[in-house]
């Protein structure tokens, strides 16, 4: 006879003919979850509580399909430190299906001269593991501090954190988008004459921000953005608008340039912009420029300054970003971040991203508490600006950031 192929459940049990047992329950779940911590704001956070005893705090994991709760904090005591030798220890979460339960267990390392972690239990019919965090235990060391522990949440190998298996998968946009930006090189070299172009792009995966990250908002020089605020200009003031009826929104850092260098604008949706032009000590001229347009940098300039006025009945709210490029490189890449909407920032630091470059980011389902997440590149990485502070840690399946170089 051959095996059923088609499975359905649950469903209303007449005479006991429709019951499910507990691997039935578990496989529906793992079919939906991943393993991992679950964020939930207590994740199950590990620190030193003075001499070698450490402390696991509350929270659940995801194991297998199977759900671990901790509701009180467990005090943990590792075993002394050897003499001569380090090691790697490890507070596992542990799903064993003989005991029929999941716990958490704490599992000493080996001394080495080049310690390594211990290796987890991953059988997916039988003992699983996930390292809620790795302990360095120095030679003869009294006292752990929290400096010596790493957390795994943002180690899927090791533990991970619990996501939703039906979230987008961007792989294959992460191709596409690959493809496009090769396309783009291929494009503009050719425009160009066969000139030196290509695209610096940084692609980060799985980013954690924990809540304790998001502060509130903080203007701070060198930054890419736009005062978050409408100011009325005042008629010949050089730092004003056009006139006293105009609003409009400026930029906060100013814009290295060259004398004589001609300079090309764009934005977001073709407001077009009013270019200031400053030497090093006193204002210049402005340009007005179109979206795509050029301007010429006048004598004596050595910096630029942007402002965004209400052209055609557009409210300079509306623009997202500007960029401001000299040949094929973009100097500088600047969003609109309204103080008032955003009142709060999370800071994460990305190696390799610079100022002046695009960022693209892809928020998961963790998101979607957070009203209308924006984000925005520094040198060192990127800053996510929301309305209001999340409930529970995220974590941003996709950052892509690039420029040109």
């Amino acid at each position: 006879m051959s095996e059923i192929s088609e499975t359905s459940f649950p469903y209303r049990s007449i005479n006991g003919d429709r019951k499910y047992t507990a691997d039935v329950w578990a496989d529906f779940f793992k079919a939906l979850f991943t393993n991992g911590v679950v964020p939930d704001g207590e994740e199950l956070i590990v620190s030193a509580a003075g001499g070698m005893v450490i402390t696991l705090g509350t929270g659940r994991a995801m194991i297998e399909g199977h759900v671990y709760r901790n509701k009180n904090d467990i005090s943990i005591t590792l075993d002394p430190a050897d003499g001569a030798l380090s090691r790697i220890d490890s507070i596992v979460l542990r799903h064993s299906p003989d005991n029929r339960l999941s716990d958490a267990q704490y599992v000493a390392g080996t001394p080495s001269e080049s310690p390594v972690a211990p290796t987890l239990t991953q059988d997916e019919l039988g003992t699983f593991e996930l390292a809620r965090v790795d302990i360095a235990v120095g030679a003869g060391v009294t006292e752990i501090t929290d400096e010596d522990i790493t957390d795994n949440m943002a180690d899927e190998t090791r533990c991970g954190v619990m996501s939703a298996r039906f979230d987008l998968d961007f792989t294959v946009w992460q191709a596409q988008m690959a493809a496009l930006i090769a396309h783009l090189e291929q494009e503009i070299g050719d425009a160009e004459g066969g000139s030196l172009y290509e695209l610096k792009r940084l692609v980060f995966d799985n980013t954690v921000v924990p809540i304790a990250d998001f502060t509130a908002f903080e203007k701070t020089d060198g930054e890419n953005w736009f005062d978050g605020y409408f100011e009325q200009g005042t008629l010949g003031d050089s730092d004003g608008a056009e006139s006293a009826s105009d609003y409009y929104v400026r930029s906060v850092n100013d814009i290295a340039v060259t004398a004589g260098d001609i300079y090309s604008y764009s934005d977001s949706i073709g407001n077009g912009a009013r270019l200031f032009w400053y030497s090093d000590s006193a204002f210049i001229s402005y340009s007005d420029v179109a979206d795509g347009s050029n301007a010429t940098a006048p004598t004596g300039a050595t910096k630029l300054r942007i402002r965004l006025y209400d052209a055609a009945g557009i409210e300079p709210v509306d623009v997202e970003w500007c960029m401001v490029n000299y040949g094929s490189t973009a100097l500088d890449f600047m969003d609109y971040i309204d103080a008032e909407v955003y009142p709060y920032q999370a800071k994460r630091a990305l190696s390799g991203v610079l100022s002046n470059m695009h960022s693209l980011v892809q928020f998961g389902p963790d998101a979607t508490q957070i009203s209308a997440p924006v984000a925005n590149t520094y040198t060192g990485g990127i800053k996510l600006y929301v309305s209001e502070i999340p409930a529970k840690t995220i974590v941003i399946p996709t950052i892509m950031c690039w420029k040109a170089v």
